[in-house]
């Protein structure tokens, strides 16, 4: 099981190909047809694309080869006319002889073009341009309950101007007043497209089969649609397409189940199957992911040992790496490669990344475990506790001694902008983040958390001690331009005691598997999953963050917001980007470890099966 853990791959939106999609932003629709492109005034001949109806926007990929494509995001707002029309009288040369059902024409002011790679940002196309596309009668059947679709984008279109400003008394309305009232239409029409197309929960019938209706989740990406449970295999079909993001799973590939939390309610499901591979869904009700992890538990391969105090005593007998360990304390709250709010965090165990040798027997070289991040120096711990006191003595009612946390959306782009560099196109609307704040320097990286001032409180994510991923972290096989100084970074620049990154990466790992970090880390795990990491014990620890990090508060927060929908949306956004403290796990001090001077040979640990690991298999 905990092979499965720490091996299993991030996974990135790039599988469903809607990277694209604006963040928050919902796909409605995908249909395969004919386009011409913005500027082209021929329309006779168009371009073999897909348009995805989004909530925000409408997506246009045109296919302009085998595998380059150049996609357009056009604003509801800036659409000037649209237009239905009758076209089955019509042929195309690159449609072929099937006849054409309808011709949709978006004329539109400006419009933002998309850069087939991600590797740059978006660009702004101020001219206006028209798109032209056509739907072939064969495509009608194959989205049976959503012939009408491109009534929805009507829908969304009209709703849009009807809040534009027609004259001067109108242009002084309010812009956020018009913009939540258009926001509010939006919501309104996708849930009427849902309730009409919706695959609710079903029991089993002659056929065996049972569907619900869920999410399948990517970082800053979801497809709604169903999931079937069959006698053999288990199914996902977005509704947005037949093809685009769907999952097929053999029940004898299932290796593991797991019941998650997604924001803050536990409704969420991950499914570990083949190699290397997981799948995360997230439900409406938690009853229905509990179902889920019911009706597939059986065919699992392993079962997940829920007493944490087994797999302590394993630790304390060297039968389980500190790696590992962790990676199991972090499953069991809650945190997930693919759940990128509750991504698994692990802490810094070094603090010396300036010297020509590192010399793992010496205690100087490592991190003081016993301190949280956000408070390692003195200064930063008083600044925290006078921040905790003035919030008190205002009155507010869950005061915070740091405003930022440890683990967060944007701590896990700012690591894997090389891997993943899409998610921070995402982040950050179309374009990278400054260069002196991207991620281009270990020692830089670790001077920034442990200065006296400033806000940065980040810990590490567990690619950066593995030998193998973290390969994809550290180098820049992408040649993404990092813009300023710093151009086309081949690689993170790495500590002088490191001369290449596998060096660097082996010698991470043998720091968090040595006897000192060993003897230490049982602080650190109260700091993060134990009794440090709530109440009067985070408080004496100088270890308390903003309220709506923490599940319990959060959701004492969103209760009392249920009758104001504008409050209850802006702190689920917060919940979202502020990051999730995990679960607490022990109720008593963690034990030490005791140093040994023969432990497991730590090559062993380097490798890609870690040794030690009892058998859990059924």
């Amino acid at each position: 099981v905990l092979d499965v853990l720490c091996q299993v791959e991030q996974g990135t939106v790039d599988e469903l190909g809607l990277l694209e999609l604006s963040d928050g932003e919902e796909c409605l629709h995908a249909i395969q047809c004919s386009i011409s492109k913005p500027k082209s005034k021929d329309s006779e001949d168009g371009e073999l694309g897909q348009i995805l109806v989004g909530t925000k926007h409408i997506y246009v990929r045109v296919v302009t080869g085998l595998e380059s494509k150049v996609q357009y995001r056009v604003p509801y707002q800036q659409v000037t006319r649209w237009d239905v029309r009758d076209c089955s009288h019509r042929r195309m040369k690159r449609v072929g002889s099937d006849a054409l059902l309808h011709e949709v024409v978006l004329e539109f002011d400006w419009y933002w073009k998309i850069h087939p790679t991600g590797s740059v940002a978006n660009i702004r196309v101020a001219s206006p341009g028209t798109i032209h596309i056509f739907v072939k009668k064969s495509e009608r059947k194959r989205y049976q309950g959503h012939d009408a679709w491109y009534a929805v984008v009507e829908q969304l279109v009209k709703l849009m101007h009807s809040h534009q400003p027609n004259g001067m008394e109108e242009e002084q309305q309010d812009e956020e007043e018009r913009a939540m009232q258009v926001q509010q239409g939006i919501e309104s029409i996708v849930d009427e497209f849902y309730r009409n197309s919706r695959i609710s929960s079903m029991p089993l019938g002659q056929s065996g089969k049972e569907r619900m209706e869920c999410f399948q989740v990517y970082p800053f990406c979801s497809l709604r649609g169903s999931l079937e449970i069959g006698a053999d295999t288990v199914v996902f079909r977005p509704y947005c397409s037949d093809r685009l993001g769907r999952v097929r799973i053999k029940k004898s590939e299932i290796l593991l189940v797991r019941k998650r939390p997604y924001i803050v309610d536990c409704n969420a499901c991950e499914i570990y199957f083949g190699r290397r591979a997981s799948v995360f869904f997230v439900f409406e009700h938690d009853e229905d992911a509990t179902r889920l992890v019911q009706r597939l538990k059986e065919f699992a391969r392993y079962t997940m040992i829920q007493d944490v105090g087994h797999i302590q005593r394993l630790w304390l007998e060297d039968s389980v790496s500190n790696f590992q360990y962790l990676m199991y304390l972090n499953d069991l709250a809650g945190r997930s490669y693919k759940n990128i709010h509750r991504y698994p965090v692990f802490p810094w165990v070094l603090s010396d990344y300036t010297s020509d040798s590192l010399n793992l027997r010496s205690p100087n070289v490592y991190r003081n475990l016993s301190k949280p991040i956000a408070a390692l120096t003195e200064k930063k711990a008083m600044q925290g506790l006078e921040m905790y006191q003035a919030l008190k003595e205002s009155n507010v009612e869950d005061p915070w001694m740091f405003g930022s946390h440890y683990s967060n959306p944007g701590i896990v782009v700012f690591f894997t902008v090389r891997q993943n560099p899409k998610l921070m196109l995402k982040l950050q609307g179309g374009s990278f983040d400054h260069p002196n704040r991207m991620f281009r320097s270990i020692p830089a990286a670790w001077a920034s958390v442990s200065s006296a001032s400033g806000s940065d409180v980040k810990e590490l994510i567990p690619q950066l001690y593995d030998p193998q991923a973290g390969l994809q972290i550290l180098r820049n096989n992408q040649y993404i331009s990092l813009g300023g100084d710093f151009g086309h970074l081949k690689k993170v620049i790495l500590p002088p005691w490191a001369t290449s990154i596998e060096e660097f990466l082996e010698k991470m790992r043998l720091a968090l598997e040595s006897d000192h970090v060993s003897s230490h880390i049982h602080a650190w795990i109260d700091l993060v999953f134990g009794i440090h990491a709530r109440g009067e014990g985070a408080i004496k620890h100088h270890n308390v963050f903003h309220y709506m990090t923490y599940d319990e508060i959060a959701t004492k927060h969103l209760d009392k917001a249920k009758e104001d929908a504008a409050q209850h949306r802006a702190l689920l956004m917060q919940a979202q980007e502020f990051g999730r403290s995990p679960d607490v796990l022990f109720k008593a001090s963690h034990p030490r470890k005791k140093a040994r001077e023969s432990r497991s040979g730590l090559s062993k640990l380097l490798g890609p099966c870690f040794c030690g690991v009892p058998p859990l298999a059924k």
